[in-house]
């Protein structure tokens, strides 16, 4: 998955481009969110040619997207790779594989508090610590890099998600790997 800009051109056809934060750092700027939705389409669900109802992210959970535009191309997305990091009975935090079913449903418990655009740099490190509350965080640029006390490690990429719920304990340890910054959606649950 990756970030696209897709707008009305001079020519007045839409237009589909790839963007990257290192080409275009504005895209990293906090920006506040006023609403979050969730959309369940059925497979095969078409919609007719149409402009944004607004300027907004999209980002795919679950099956995928396709987008075609007025010069005939046909551009498709998905969702990323699904993982949550919990607190467990031994009060260390641990890794489990969240399956795009699973994550349509933890999506769907909007917890209350700010949805943050965070861009943090590249190389970093952030030793132990807990979640600041439970979350799941969606990769916009950058790679990151999750470590649990046992040694297993998850790197997060672009589309990429972390359900982050590992509130108590001894935590995990997050690092930020190559050059380019960062940016990271977190979006708060419901317990």
């Amino acid at each position: 998955m990756g970030i696209y800009r897709m707008y009305t051109g001079d020519d007045g056809q839409t237009h589909i481009e790839e963007q990257s934060i290192a080409d275009h750092p504005e895209l990293s700027n906090p920006r506040n969110v006023t609403t979050i939705s969730f959309s369940e389409r059925d497979s095969g669900h078409f919609i007719d040619w149409h402009p944004a109802p607004r300027r907004q992210y999209v980002i795919c959970v679950q099956g995928g997207i396709e987008i075609g535009i007025g010069d005939g191309s046909v551009h498709q997305f998905g969702p990323g790779d699904a993982l949550r990091v919990y607190s467990g009975d031994d009060g260390e935090s641990h890794f489990q594989v969240v399956t795009p079913e699973e994550f349509a449903e933890i999506a769907k418990r909007k917890g209350s508090g700010d949805v943050q655009l965070n861009n943090r740099p590249s190389p970093s490190f952030s030793d132990y610590h807990t979640a600041p509350r439970r979350q799941y965080v969606v990769g916009l640029s950058g790679l990151s890099e999750f470590e649990c006390a046992d040694g297993t490690k998850y790197q997060m990429g672009v589309g990429d998600i972390l359900v982050a719920e590992d509130l108590t304990g001894h935590g995990h340890i997050a690092r930020g790997l190559g050059d380019e910054p960062r940016v990271l959606l977190a979006v708060p649950l419901a317990d």
